[in-house]
């Protein structure tokens, strides 16, 4: 049997330390996706595929209203459950909470709650700054992009 290494094989080896390091680096499990506010179309799994596709290797992440996702759809996708916060504040109180929990956390998913447009623009500006991300459940007109598919449509961990 032939031990030797293809060029193709050698060139996928150098792409993946490549990777590895640039992940390292930045945090985050995609370098196009770093910071900033994005939409996820629908709710349930295709949600916290994406919550798991960009959560970076040991990195914190926090839920705020978003009852499917608990602790064993988490454990399903691979979270490491001591670095996830599920966090249900009073409804008053969603806006200092999220701006709270963004200081700590990389990756902060929010479902369907009312912020008004200035809360809104301080979280953004408070992730761009810090480096990290919120996803949502519904648009922020103005603010928030699509995720790309890759996060969204990535397999279970």
């Amino acid at each position: 049997m032939s031990t030797t290494v293809s060029a193709a094989e050698k060139r996928r080896a150098y792409a993946r330390e490549i990777l590895m390091r640039a992940e390292g680096r930045k945090h985050c499990i995609s370098p196009t996706i770093t910071q900033g506010v994005y939409e996820i179309p629908g709710k349930g799994r295709g949600f916290f595929r994406a919550f798991a596709s960009v959560l970076p290797p040991r990195g914190w992440g926090a839920v705020i209203a978003l009852p499917h996702i608990n602790w064993a759809v988490a454990h399903e996708y691979g979270i490491e459950l001591d670095h996830l916060l599920l966090v249900n504040p009073p409804e008053s109180e969603v806006g200092n909470a999220a701006f709270i929990l963004l200081e700590g956390v990389h990756v902060l998913c929010l479902g369907d709650i009312h912020l008004s447009r200035e809360q809104k623009r301080r979280l953004w500006a408070k992730a761009r700054h810090n480096e990290h991300l919120i996803l949502t459940s519904v648009p922020w007109k103005g603010i928030s992009r699509q995720l790309p598919s890759r996060h969204v449509i990535r397999q279970a961990v």
